[in-house]
């Protein structure tokens, strides 16, 4: 599982709150879950999502090119 209190993070303090839970199976790699909390969680864990669906796994998530300074560009740090 990945979590932390992303605040610090560009975005995080930018918009003042920011943090994540990732479950990542030990075994394999793959997405389980996540959960986001912060502005724009709503169109970011979407990506979560999409990548679940997919069967990818958490490093195909961290090798992905995000625009930046987007909320989407931090999903490679969650992964």
């Amino acid at each position: 599982m990945n979590t932390h209190d992303a605040r610090q993070w560009f975005n995080g303090t930018r918009h003042r709150a920011h943090a994540y839970k990732v479950l990542v199976s030990k075994t394999d790699g793959s997405i389980l879950g996540a959960h986001l909390v912060g502005p724009l969680a709503e169109e970011t864990i979407n990506i979560f999502a999409l990548a679940m669906k997919a069967g990818m796994k958490a490093r195909d998530l961290k090798s992905f090119l995000f625009s930046y300074p987007t909320m989407a560009s931090d999903v490679s740090y969650m992964s």
